[in-house]
């Protein structure tokens, strides 16, 4: 895509074919600007009924404005890499809705999506090779106050996350006893960055903060270890550019919007996933928003055995997305699920489950063939 002050242009790649179908869209960089917002503000009230109503309707106008005048033989395809430009990064493009029934059904329903910075970028990382050897995990960790100014929200480090925990534990059932993990004060940023060098899972579920004025000073929030400026416990993306070295690792990010940062034309969106791909990562797990604990740690514990079995990253992640919307909307449908869970014998599901704000802000960029193994 390459959005313009006044139209976009969509540039549609089929791999039978050697050059780009192209479509122009009517619309500009401005227009995105307020179109994607107003649909973010209305996601992030799912509890809403009229603001959830409304989301659904600005996202089927926002797929037709996308996806509208594409042929049938591209929109059928069951694996989509998009390639966003300017605001649209801040697209949550699985909960685009394909139609206007009662009932949305969303775009993840018919396709799996992969985010990539650019044609050149996703090819070059799908051949780079992952020569990691073992599992890694951090999470929960005791972060310090992060210095802040105008620009710069901090994520409140005094709220415990246990799906973290969670997840994280989960790593070693599905990769064994030799996973390597550190919860709560051994999360520190040394730990993580000197075992990052043999990873080939590296998952991370802490606090996260974004700067979208200076995203290089986003970060993710890990304990303090010795207190040195390389082991404060804030580990921004800038840090992770100058020290980091990984192995073609797949990084989960359980961070509250971990894969939001700031669009450069041509350049793609930097911030913490540009800077993890540049020192290795073949593929990233990221967030779009300040996302729910819960949710969010079942999407990622459910991601795990698939990728591991060599599922594509971008399948597992559908997959996953798609058995939440299946269980969410069950449980609408019936008073049963309040009952086992009221019982101990299933968890309880947030109310409005089913609403894209649960599961929607979950992404992957980068490489879409898995290279983990157990």
């Amino acid at each position: 895509m390459v959005v313009m002050p006044d139209r976009t242009a969509l540039l549609v790649y089929l791999p039978d074919r050697v050059l780009p179908q192209v479509f122009e869209l009517p619309v500009g960089a401005e227009q995105w600007r307020e179109r994607v917002q107003r649909w973010r503000t209305l996601l992030a009230a799912p509890d809403a009924q009229a603001a959830a109503h409304a989301a659904q309707v600005q996202g089927h106008a926002l797929y037709r404005a996308l996806f509208g005048t594409l042929p049938a033989e591209v929109l059928s395809k069951p694996r989509w890499v998009i390639v966003p430009d300017a605001d649209l990064h801040d697209l949550p493009w699985a909960a685009l809705v394909v139609d206007d029934a009662a009932q949305p059904t969303y775009l993840v329903e018919r396709a799996s999506v992969a985010i990539a910075a650019s044609v050149d970028a996703f090819n070059l990382l799908s051949q780079r090779p992952s020569t990691g050897r073992r599992a890694v995990g951090a999470g929960d960790a005791v972060a310090e106050p992060l210095l802040s100014d105008d620009t710069v929200q901090r994520q409140s480090s005094e709220l415990a996350l246990a799906a973290a925990r969670d997840e994280v534990l989960a790593l070693r059932e599905v990769f064994g006893p030799d996973t390597d993990i550190a919860l709560g004060a051994q999360a520190s940023e040394a730990w993580l960055r000197e075992r990052a060098r043999t990873a080939q899972w590296l998952h991370i579920a802490v606090h996260g903060v974004l700067d979208r004025e200076n995203p290089l000073r986003s970060a993710l929030l890990l304990s303090p270890g010795s207190g040195e400026i390389d082991d404060d416990g804030n580990v921004t993306a800038a840090e992770v550019m100058s020290h980091w070295t990984l192995p073609g690792s797949l990084v989960a990010l359980s961070a509250c919007d971990s894969a939001s940062g700031q669009a450069f034309g041509g350049e793609g969106l930097q911030g913490l996933v540009q800077a993890l791909q540049v020192v290795g990562a073949r593929s990233v797990y990221g967030t779009l928003w300040g996302v729910d604990d819960a949710s969010t740690g079942w999407l990622m514990r459910a991601l795990q055995p698939r990728i591991a079995a060599g599922e594509e990253l971008d399948s597992a992640l559908a997959r996953s997305q798609r058995d939440w919307l299946q269980r969410a909307r069950e449980a609408e449908a019936s008073w049963w699920h309040d009952a086992l869970a009221t019982l101990g014998l299933d968890d309880r599901l947030p109310s409005a489950a089913a609403k894209p704000y649960f599961w929607a802000g979950l992404s992957v960029h980068g490489a879409t063939r898995s290279e983990v193994r157990r």
